[in-house]
């Protein structure tokens, strides 16, 4: 059977179709070019209408200049046809190159998303701290590397964010939490933090220590491998420091590398600060945030410890349900004259007023805790 031989009008369409789709250079040509033939096209008309003066070409000339500026036909002396057609043109006019500026801005907008994306090599010589991923610690730590350099140091932070962590939204929650002081310099770089041509974008090279703060140990382990790898080919013995939850992931890499690789684990520090304080307060108990409660009638402490096992902010908001339900049992215990001293583990100082109003004598912020560890594994690595 014949095919049908498609219409003029759906071949324009196609090949319309298949321009737009190219991309906004593609689409700026598309829309110029409707745009000349509807004015080419109207100004044959209008050249045709009685009582026009000048050429043909004048006629065109005159249908872009309404088409470019909707008031020049203010201006214009013409009869009822000429001036019909005329704003015909200043009507498509309009909305062509409205069109037009909206795809002129939306591919500048792409343009400067592209560059922010893309990056440029770092220039960072020396003294510079390749932080590689984010997690809901990353500020604290920033924090802290923030307060070492008001204190003397000139460490720079370069942060290397992956796909789902946009580069101004998290600038503006670095630069929120790092207010006031005046020497936090932070450069951010959209990348992948276990691909070596990002790496390399960032000057690993050049980077006096490498702190790993994935979300998850699976992605930190993955950066570590490519990390000590790169490190290797360049012949340089960078420390890396990852904060990990389960430190036997990464024992046989850190065995076999031969980068030094320092495992900073926020359960191991938290028991650590706990059996500090249980040696100075014997018979102490602890409680989980969020498990059921038992406190003994001899015992004057009581530590409610984060929980690892959900996300840190709602870690924080089990601490604070904890704490109110033991208001009626130190009520009870202040009146008997025996009180209850309370110490809440925390993870963020945004966190530590709540508590205090819900009745903690004492908070101890695990974020703080890491980032002073943290800290002092990058000062003297």
């Amino acid at each position: 059977m014949k095919s049908e031989e498609p219409s003029l009008v759906s071949r324009t369409r196609y090949y319309f179709h298949n321009m737009i789709v190219k991309g906004t250079q593609a689409r700026i040509v598309a829309f110029t070019i409707v745009t000349l033939a509807t004015c080419v096209i109207l100004g044959i008309i209008l050249s045709l209408v009685p009582g026009t003066e000048g050429s043909l070409l004048t006629s065109i000339w005159n249908t872009i200049l309404c088409a470019l500026d909707g008031g020049t036909i203010a201006g214009m002396e013409a009869n009822t046809g000429q001036k019909a057609i005329l704003f015909t043109v200043t009507l498509v006019g309009i909305i062509l190159t409205s069109v037009l500026v909206g795809i002129i801005t939306t591919g500048i907008d792409e343009w400067l998303d592209d560059i922010s994306h893309e990056g440029s090599k770092v220039l960072e010589s020396q003294e510079h701290l390749l932080v590689l991923g984010y997690s809901s610690l990353t500020p604290e730590i920033l924090y802290s590397l923030a307060q070492s350099n008001e204190k003397g140091n000139h460490t720079v932070p370069i942060v290397v964010l992956e796909g789902e962590h946009e580069i101004v939204e998290v600038s503006k929650v670095i630069q929120a939490r790092l207010a006031g002081l005046k020497k936090s310099k932070t450069i951010f770089r959209q990348g992948y933090p276990y691909s070596e041509a990002d790496l390399d974008l960032c000057s690993i090279e050049h980077a006096h220590s490498i702190l790993v703060t994935a979300q998850s140990d699976e992605e930190a382990l993955k950066t570590v491998l490519v990390c000590s790898g790169l490190l290797q080919k360049l012949e340089r013995p960078t420390p890396i420091f990852v904060i990990c939850e389960n430190r036997d992931e990464f024992g046989l890499v850190q065995e076999e590398s031969e980068v030094p690789i320092y495992l900073i684990n926020p359960v191991r520090m938290l028991a650590h600060v706990v059996d500090v304080m249980q040696r100075e307060h014997p018979s102490t108990p602890t409680v989980l945030a969020g498990e059921s409660i038992e406190v003994p009638d001899e015992a004057t402490h009581l530590i409610i410890t984060a929980n690892h096992d959900v996300e840190r902010e709602e870690s924080d908001n089990l601490v604070l349900r904890t704490l109110l339900g033991l208001h009626s049992l130190r009520e009870k215990r202040r009146a008997e004259g025996n009180p209850l001293t309370i110490t809440c583990m925390l993870y963020f100082d945004r966190n530590v007023d709540p508590i205090k109003r819900a009745g903690a004598d004492e908070t101890i912020l695990v974020g703080r805790l890491l980032t002073e560890r943290v800290g002092r594994l990058v000062k003297h690595a």
